[in-house]
């Protein structure tokens, strides 16, 4: 396999980010800004941002979350909120505002359960809270404010008191009011989502997702699948996409590699090459959006588009 050795551009800094604020999410909103929760480490024990879903849904008192937002290249501070649900996902919704989410759930009796998506003005003003489910792994909302839930197996096959889970097809869409506009369908050739790994919102009308137990990369176009690959990567956490090429970081016991793939005819994908990155310590955290992965490193986001690793693959 060809290798290439890539040096990264950095895209923003953590320094007007606490080293006593715990990062929890790291993510991008539809327009591509990057956002950022943190809150106050309860210990000494420092985490890896995204390292650990609580299994709590709720805490007995309310949590300060800190939500960062990208403006000009610099993260700035947004807004604190008090919360008693622990948050793992933040988003920007149309209409001012923010959607905060728990990826934990309990149901309790018909019409009585966790409503786990809480929903502020961007003055920090609680407005209402909707229900998304137990078992969320990733929440991204295009530019019209469709809100996408991907979900682990928890939240697929039912837990906290779910038989009949929110989640059970593993990828589901609604607006912002909580009410659901689709739910993923998998076909013979593909199967059933049992861990959906990594999810890329590209726009209102194209989504892609990458899921456990065979790891295909399927393309959602207008609620349809429109096509799918079998891709020879297991395990990975994020993609970016461009044209008919990939950009995933390795899997299961090689995060800190990437591999640009060729998506091909007949539902095949090729891996064109390895990319190993240059004068970067260890990676804490990865995610993607459209074109381009992002990943933390030594208090710095640095971003890697499909586009620039196939520019020096050429050159």
């Amino acid at each position: 396999m060809k290798q290439i050795i890539i040096e990264p551009s950095s895209r923003a800094n953590l320094n007007n980010i606490s080293k006593l604020e715990e990062i929890i999410y790291l993510g991008c909103s539809a327009n591509q800004e990057i956002l950022i929760t943190t809150r106050s480490y309860l210990s000494n024990s420092q985490k890896s941002p995204g390292s650990a879903i609580s299994a709590k849904s709720k805490n007995k008192k309310e949590k300060l979350y800190n939500l960062y937002l990208e403006i000009d290249y610099n993260l700035v501070l947004f807004n604190t909120i008090k919360e008693r649900f622990n948050i793992s996902y933040f988003q920007l919704l149309n209409n001012n505002e923010i959607l905060l989410t728990s990826p934990r759930s309990w149901y309790k009796s018909f019409g009585n359960s966790e409503k786990n998506g809480r929903i502020y003005s961007d003055r920090g003003e609680h407005k209402r809270e909707i229900l998304l489910g137990d078992g969320i792994a990733d929440v991204q909302v295009s530019e019209s404010g469709i809100i996408w839930t991907s979900y682990f197996d928890e939240g697929i096959f039912g837990n906290r008191g779910w038989s009949d889970p929110i989640g059970k097809n593993g990828l589901v869409a609604w607006d912002s009011s909580g009410k659901k506009l689709y739910e993923f369908y998998h076909n013979a050739e593909i199967g059933q989502i049992s861990d959906c790994y990594a999810l890329n919102v590209i726009s209102d009308r194209e989504v892609w997702l990458y899921y456990y137990t065979e790891f295909p990369l399927v393309k959602l176009k207008n609620y349809k699948i429109e096509d799918y690959w079998f891709v020879p990567i297991k395990g990975s956490s994020a993609f970016a996409i461009y044209r008919n090429f990939a950009l995933f970081n390795g899997g299961y016991r090689d995060y800190e590699n990437f591999y640009l793939v060729k998506l091909e005819k007949n539902h095949q994908a090729k891996i064109i090459c390895q990319i190993k990155l240059m004068n970067i310590s260890e990676i804490l955290y990865i995610f993607a959006k459209r074109d381009t992965l992002y990943f933390l490193s030594n208090r710095e986001i640095f971003q890697l588009s499909v586009f620039e690793a196939m520019t020096n693959l050429n050159g």
